[in-house]
């Protein structure tokens, strides 16, 4: 694999979030693969997530809940690893709430597929961002 292919896959995986084509984007991941973030959620501790099973119980509420659309802004290769730098807008559905920020990745490709992505986010921002919009929707209901 090189650069080109690489880079490739992961915009793909990104274009395919935001059209919420969730099991287009699962399909360039191994069934092993493995995520890890910096920040899993609300309470902003880190993430890991193992198997595409897994993976795809973890995406299918976010996506469902959240309008995102994200771009590649600089990406390099080698070895098998990718490193990207990724801008992104999330738009929390039940609130209106919005964010832009961006955030790294490493991903790791094997047999032309992702099997491993760790992220790097603003844990603090995010998190933030996170509790606001679940405080909010449970004032809606």
């Amino acid at each position: 694999m090189n650069a080109n292919d690489a880079r490739q896959i992961l915009e793909s995986a990104h274009a395919h979030w935001a059209a919420g084509q969730l099991e287009k984007v699962l399909d360039l991941y191994c069934d092993d693969c493995v995520y890890r973030s910096s920040t899993g959620g609300l309470e902003g501790r880190p993430l890991v997530v193992e198997g595409k099973a897994a993976y795809r119980d973890y995406l299918a509420p976010i996506m469902h809940e959240n309008e995102t659309v994200s771009t590649v802004i600089n990406f390099s290769y080698s070895t098998g690893i990718g490193r990207a730098r990724i801008a992104i807008y999330i738009k929390h559905r039940s609130t209106g709430h919005e964010i832009t920020t961006t955030y790294r990745q490493l991903v790791t490709y094997r047999d032309g597929l992702m099997v491993q992505i760790d992220e790097y986010h603003d844990v603090a921002r995010l998190s933030s961002f996170w509790r606001l919009a679940q405080r909010d929707s449970k004032l809606e209901v």
